[in-house]
């Protein structure tokens, strides 16, 4: 965090996050959340947990950034204000002396921010740092998706199920999701379902809630890299996801 800045901001749509994790999973995600902001360099042991922590590392690095940015502009703007009006004590002095007055109080507010971390202001300086978090934001808003189905699959499966569908292309500019030209999240999850025979197989879930579901289906881990060979393999032989 800034030096003397004591707030930032937090999001709702990092609720859907929480909400994914068990109690466990999320009280260690929202410790690591404030040593984060506090300056300490801890890191997470899980991995899962280190790809969640993601997007919301780079939405405060973000904020961060445009906190400094608008402070430093601010400050700029405070000491032309300065030089102008000593300027003009020499032309008038009787007359600057309250306008230098007004001016200089106006000076001191913008650089002593009042720290609300807000950070919600118009910045286009940097548009690596833009579309980092617009990918990033996006991804949230994918992962919300998800959410209608924690009764029907376990967290586990939804949890990889997000992991693959959330990785990047090569310029970070999209992830494979948004690649796809049609897209039915309930078809690709029911695919998804069928290609881990460990849950297919299975006879019933207990989801978060503690209730089971009618699918025929139990908690399972899913084999991420034989899934993906046979996505592979579909597409190769014409079957493009998307037409399931």
């Amino acid at each position: 965090m800034a030096d003397n800045k004591k707030s930032f901001v937090a999001y709702t749509d990092w609720g859907n996050i929480f909400n994914m994790l068990n109690d466990d999973e999320a009280g260690k995600l929202a410790k690591h959340l404030f040593s984060f902001v506090s300056g300490e360099t801890n890191e997470l042991e899980s991995r899962m947990l280190k790809i969640v922590f993601e997007p919301i590392r780079s939405t405060i690095i973000r904020d961060l950034e445009k906190y400094e940015q608008v402070k430093e502009r601010r400050a700029e703007a405070g000491r032309k204000g300065g030089i102008k009006s000593g300027v003009s004590r020499k032309q008038n002095e009787a007359n600057e002396a309250n306008a230098s007055f007004d001016k200089q109080n106006k000076a001191n507010e913008a650089v002593n921010d009042t720290d609300t971390g807000n950070g919600n202001v118009n910045d286009t300086g940097n548009g690596n740092s833009k579309s980092k978090v617009d990918i990033e934001s996006r991804k949230l808003k994918f992962a919300s998706t998800l959410q209608e189905f924690n009764n029907t699959y376990p967290r586990s499966m939804l949890k990889e199920f997000y992991e693959y569908w959330t990785e990047e292309n090569k310029s970070k500019s999209k992830f494979r999701q948004e690649l796809e030209k049609t897209w039915n999240l309930k078809r690709r999850l029911e695919t998804w379902a069928r290609n881990d025979k460990n849950f297919s197989d299975g006879k019933s879930i207990s989801n978060s809630s503690g209730t089971n579901t009618s699918q025929g289906y139990k908690p399972a881990t899913v084999n991420t890299e034989k899934l993906i060979r046979d996505l592979t393999s579909d597409i190769e032989n014409g079957n493009i996801p998307g037409q399931y």
